[in-house]
């Protein structure tokens, strides 16, 4: 007992800020960071962790969505973890990739298969640092328009 409190503690102070999304009346916890920082077009680790506060042994069904699909890839979106023991802790993770430097948010949820009950969990997402994938979908459309002109240019020998 005492080295499994202390193993779900471990989590925690691993994961602090944290969100934890954990509602009255449901069989598990679920423990995500409070922000994702990025670098645009770098993998980055998203990771949470389960707490399984019932009696009986449960398996976890994880969704991943972003509010703005267009501009975050998920590696995994779908994750069904192994069963997990009564008062036992599983860490589940996935790797997302930013595409542009608008700000996003990352949608966690979370279901029991044995109860069907639902937790969720929102992340914003924020790119720290600058890269050259990072002009943004303005940014992008400028520089295509831009090539198309020298293209066209360099194509009738104007320039």
């Amino acid at each position: 007992m005492g080295v499994k409190l202390f193993s779900f503690i471990a989590v925690l102070v691993a994961l602090v800020p944290v969100v934890d999304a954990d509602a009255t009346g449901t069989n598990f916890a679920v423990v995500a960071p409070q922000t994702i920082t990025t670098t645009v077009g770098e993998l980055t680790e998203a990771r949470i962790s389960i707490y399984n506060k019932g009696s009986v042994e449960e398996a976890y069904t994880i969704s991943y969505a972003a509010s703005s699909p267009n501009f975050i890839d998920i590696t995994k979106s779908a994750i069904v973890t192994q069963a997990v023991g009564p008062k036992q802790t599983i860490q589940v993770s996935t790797t997302i990739r930013t595409l542009t430097d608008d700000n996003n948010v990352l949608a966690i949820t979370v279901r029991s298969s044995a109860t069907a009950e639902t937790l969720n969990a929102n992340i914003p997402v924020r790119s720290g640092k600058y890269s050259l994938p990072e002009f943004g979908f303005p940014g992008f459309v400028q520089i295509v328009f831009i090539a198309s002109i020298l293209y066209f240019l360099h194509s009738r020998r104007i320039f």
